[in-house]
């Protein structure tokens, strides 16, 4: 019962961290934009305003993912990585590396003979 409580508790303190993320960059630009003395107050700074909000909004979404779901993209990339692997393994074709390359280029040199007479 008691762990039950707890997991509704973290789950609520969760959705309001949630929500404070989402709205708290879009709360601070809208407060240094309403300041008079910066001379924001023309109607087209709205596109500026929308311009600094998504992308602090999603980099703030995108940081709290990568600390909170660590393990989990950990796990993701791996599995990525192997499968490109896996890929690559299957469509290489068998080509000679370059010390393979060379010593077949120098087989294939005639050598001259110093005992031969032209």
């Amino acid at each position: 019962m008691l762990a039950e409580e707890a997991r509704r508790d973290g789950s609520s303190m969760k959705t309001i961290a949630i929500l404070t993320m989402l709205f708290l960059p879009a709360t601070f630009f809208s407060t240094l934009f309403s300041m008079p003395s910066l001379g924001w107050d023309q109607p087209d700074k709205i596109a500026l305003y929308w311009a600094c909000t998504v992308p602090v909004t999603v980099a703030t979404f995108a940081l709290w993912t990568s600390i909170t779901q660590r393990e989990a993209i950990r796990i993701l990339a791996r599995n990525l990585r192997d499968s490109l692997r896996e890929k690559r393994k299957k469509t290489v074709v068998d080509r000679p590396g370059p010390g393979r390359w060379l010593s077949r280029r120098k087989s294939r040199r005639r050598v001259r003979d110093p005992t031969a007479t032209s």
